[in-house]
């Protein structure tokens, strides 16, 4: 069962996020900022990373930053939830590997999950095969 970590400061998004990850069979756990999420991640390894941009403490942007440059997480994928173009255009140069705009249908969301994981078991599939 994949495992989902959600960062948001926004216990009502991350309850919502949750809500069609578990109903898609993965598991999931939650940060509520960026600092939080770099603890998370270093405890949990998660499959796949859900992110908002705007948080207190560290901002999205710059823990997908962080995370890039850790060669432990460099590698795992990363959804940016934003808001504004802006945002989405930073997050594509931080290392997000994909940005989903807000408002977003909760289908979309799970649908982009489920083609980040299965792109990044195709990838650990072919670097296994390849050693």
């Amino acid at each position: 069962m994949p495992v989902v970590l959600i960062v948001d400061d926004e216990p009502d998004i991350r309850e919502s996020v949750q809500r069609w990850l578990l109903s898609g069979g993965m598991s999931t756990c939650f940060a509520s900022d960026g600092l939080d999420c770099l603890t998370q991640v270093a405890k949990l390894c998660p499959d796949l990373i859900v992110m908002d941009v705007l948080m207190p403490r560290m901002d999205g942007i710059t823990a997908i930053r962080e995370l890039r440059n850790d060669s432990k997480f460099a590698k795992t994928p990363i959804l940016v939830l934003s808001a504004s173009l802006a945002d989405e255009n930073e997050a594509y140069i931080a290392g997000a590997n994909r940005v989903l705009a807000k408002p977003y249908q909760g289908r979309q969301l799970l649908q982009v999950v489920q083609e980040l994981l299965l792109d990044d078991q195709c990838l650990s599939d072919s670097r296994v095969a390849a050693n």
